[in-house]
């Protein structure tokens, strides 16, 4: 279909409502990305974007909007954001606009000082990222400034109550995202302490969040998931790490399995002891691994099923590095 004819191939009743959002002027960014590629925001229920592909002959070669609509392939989004558009061509608006990067560096420094400041006055979620930008890195305001973003983006999607609902949880675990950025960067610079210590911080605050939001799409847990993957890969290829920061990263996490906030979500406190485990290179490890695996059995709450799945994960977990172990043990009898 085309920004000339692309009426016809779309439910009169979508096209009607994407109308009235164009004429309501509710599309309310609409920029070039690069050549015939094209990214909106269109002011719904919430804030949508919309990204759209066009070739060189106004074919609409592909469209999105991540807004929730699932009844057809086109929203009112979409159908608002073809009819800007379809304007700006009747208009002869056609040649791209300078990027953000090119008029930023032609402000002065007063000007962008000024700028921010009137972005930080008007969103909560916008300072807090800035203070998190200029906060020192690997210092304990990093580490506050990370928790101040993602519970500002939290507090933001949150109703009255204080509930975020489901069509709320992918925006307000967006701090949390943000966040695990610093702590990849905190990674490439070798502070692993520093960049665990972030990664714990945002699953500390996913956590509390499962407590009162609804997760039905599961971008919380995702969220968790992800920080625990990213442990994964720094154990895994620990090699580069020097032999004493090893040490300290394998006691943090063994500390990270008996917070209170993993009480009922044993399957993280099993990935922690799965991660630690990989950083085993002597005896004096493997037993405070054993005890740390000990006490979680010994602590693990809930059911009898609760219970009997811990100890076969801690069973699974520990079966090789007990093959392991005495195979040792036999090679030092040999």
């Amino acid at each position: 279909m085309n920004l000339s004819d692309f009426s016809r191939y779309i439910d009169p009743a979508v096209v009607h409502r994407g109308k009235e959002y164009a004429s309501e002027g509710r599309v309310i960014s609409l920029k070039s990305i690069a050549d015939e590629k094209y990214t909106a925001v269109v002011r719904g229920y919430e804030d949508y974007e919309v990204y759209v592909r066009l070739d060189n002959e106004n074919n609409i070669m592909e469209s999105e909007c991540d807004c929730p609509y699932d009844f057809g392939p086109v929203c009112k989004h979409q159908v608002a954001v073809f009819l800007e558009l379809k304007n700006r061509e009747a208009d002869g608006v056609s040649s791209p606009e300078p990027s953000l990067r090119q008029l930023l560096e032609a402000e002065s420094k007063e000007k962008l000082i000024e700028l921010l400041l009137s972005i930080a006055s008007d969103s909560y979620t916008a300072e807090e990222r800035i203070r998190l930008h200029l906060s020192k890195r690997g210092a304990d305001q990093e580490l506050d400034a990370c928790r101040r973003l993602i519970r500002s983006y939290i507090d933001t999607y949150s109703d009255d109550h204080g509930f975020v609902s489901w069509r709320n949880v992918s925006h307000a675990v967006e701090g949390a995202k943000i966040v695990a950025e610093k702590a990849l960067s905190a990674f490439d610079e070798e502070e692993w302490l520093h960049g665990l210590a972030i990664l714990f911080c945002i699953i500390e605050e996913m956590i509390e969040l499962l407590q009162s939001a609804d997760d039905s799409d599961g971008g919380v847990g995702i969220v968790i998931e992800s920080c625990l993957e990213t442990i994964f890969k720094l154990v895994q290829d620990h090699h580069h790490i020097p032999a004493e920061e090893r040490m300290k990263i394998f006691r943090r996490l063994l500390e990270e399995i008996h917070q209170p906030y993993y009480d009922g979500w044993p399957d993280w406190q099993l990935a922690l002891l799965e991660a630690a485990g990989a950083l085993i290179e002597s005896e004096q490890m493997q037993h405070q691994w054993d005890d740390a695996a000990d006490s979680l059995l010994g602590h693990t709450s809930g059911s009898n099923w609760s219970r009997e799945y811990t100890d076969e994960r801690v069973t699974q977990i520990l079966s090789p590095k007990l093959c392991l172990g005495e195979q040792k043990r036999k090679c030092r009898e040999v």
